[in-house]
């Protein structure tokens, strides 16, 4: 249930504390997570599920379920450490394959994209799963677009670089595979973007997805179940206590990414050059801003049991004052224990049509129908009524092209970008962006 927390290390949130990544001591020593227990057991699953007694479609059922958590599994490998070695049998304590080299990032992407075939292929679930709290075989074809974006990116820009010296699969090939993942689950799944709740005081249809007892299924295609008796729900204590959690806090040169509502660049200064005040940077602006932060018009039930207007905590909470709401219930009551119910998203029909637009524009092949599609659908659930709904970018934002990428001449590009990054803010996507992007300067500068 620590998916909310994901992006503790970031570029957009200041926190309380330098972890051992951030402070540049992250080793082979250090790192917590070269446990492979979970990959032994999903190798000897896959090995002895072959009792005559259970019908050959249900087996290949729970083999594809299987081989999904196999390819989730080798995928954290692959983007922590880069080359380890292709396992795909139960090793004994003697094995000599213990003792394998590493294999090529070639092999291992190979092997993670089969991986999921089979399991799109075999899963036998199409619908919706209760509470996306199961895979289905969506699942499995969204997860390929997430992992064959990351590589292609990856192999994109660090071209002639030791990480990828042995890598002969294109990255093309790779946004490839991204676009027509990504492409069939927007075509023929059961998802869309969830849209009906008028936005009032902080909360909206985008925030419904983070803060609803049961998940919306329409759009969260899996979802982790918070329930209070299981005392797992702790994302009201993680953000909003004095005593607990980093005080995560949303930077100022982020905030400056949101657009106005009438699509067009934020100005942090007024017409007589004076900065505007945090009731008027908050006002007006995409309405996916104030349900990330605690805006002006902010209200949260108090301990009598009424809303009230209620600004950024100071005493001790938040470090910049823009103070993150995305995953709390807005009620003090939940402030001080793992009591929370709400289901916590991990895959989002969302990020399945930014992995589109990105790999379709990174390929030279999005068109203005595909970003009407995608970017223009995000934006005009998000209250943005005008600037680029409808046809694809031609002009750079000077701001998000200096700041965060200056690499960049594509305003499309660009501004997918931007898009992603707010979209998915606090879903653990975003450190893997800048690694893929080759700008990890960001994480230290921002």
């Amino acid at each position: 249930s620590s998916a909310f927390s994901q992006d503790a290390m970031t570029d957009y949130g200041a926190s309380n504390g330098i972890s051992t990544y951030g402070s540049g001591s992250y080793t082979i020593q250090t790192s917590t997570n070269w446990s492979w227990t979970n990959l032994r057991n999903v190798n000897y699953f896959i090995k002895h599920n072959t009792g005559p007694g259970v019908s050959e479609t249900v087996r290949n059922n729970y083999t594809g379920i299987a081989e999904f958590f196999r390819a989730y599994f080798y995928f954290d490998k692959l983007v922590t450490y880069g080359e380890v070695p292709w396992i795909d049998e139960p090793l004994e304590p003697d094995d000599k394959a213990l003792y394998a080299k590493r294999d090529t990032r070639d092999v291992i992407i190979r092997h993670i994209l089969q991986d999921l075939d089979n399991a799109y292929q075999y899963i036998s679930t199409s619908s919706v799963t209760v509470n996306s709290n199961t895979v289905n075989k969506w699942t499995a074809l969204a997860f390929k677009s997430r992992v064959a974006l990351f590589e292609a990116s990856w192999r994109k820009y660090h071209a002639n670089t030791d990480y990828v010296l042995n890598c002969t699969i294109t990255s093309d090939s790779l946004y490839q595979v991204a676009a027509s993942a990504a492409g069939e689950v927007k075509a023929n799944g059961p998802y869309t973007i969830h849209t009906g709740t008028a936005y009032g005081a902080g909360r909206g249809s985008y925030r419904d997805l983070f803060i609803s007892d049961n998940t919306k299924t329409d759009e969260v295609m899996l979802a982790v179940s918070c329930d209070a008796s299981l005392a797992a729900g702790e994302q009201n204590w993680w953000y909003n206590s004095s005593s607990y959690g980093p005080h995560l806090s949303m930077t100022r040169p982020f905030m400056k990414t949101y657009l106005n509502l009438d699509g067009t660049v934020y100005n942090e200064k007024n017409t007589d050059g004076s900065y505007k005040n945090f009731v008027t940077e908050t006002a007006n602006r995409d309405l996916r801003l104030n349900q990330t932060i605690r805006g002006a018009d902010y209200t949260c039930k108090n301990a009598s049991g009424s809303y009230d207007l209620t600004t950024p905590n100071y005493t001790g909470l938040t470090l910049t004052g823009y103070q993150f709401t995305k995953y709390v219930m807005d009620d003090v009551s939940y402030d001080n224990g793992a009591t929370n119910s709400n289901d916590i998203p991990l895959l989002r029909y969302a990020e399945v049509l930014l992995n589109y637009a990105e790999a379709k524009a990174e390929l030279g092949t999005l068109t203005d129908d595909d970003w009407k599609s995608t970017i223009g659908t995000l934006r005009r659930r998000a209250g943005i009524t005008g600037g680029n709904l409808d046809k694809k970018p031609t002009v750079i934002d000077p701001y998000i092209h200096e700041t965060y990428y200056p690499n960049i001449n594509d305003a499309t590009i660009l501004e997918i970008r931007r898009e992603r990054a707010i979209e998915l803010c606090l879903e653990g996507l975003r450190l893997n962006d800048l690694k893929r992007w080759a700008c990890g300067n960001l994480w230290k500068t921002m």
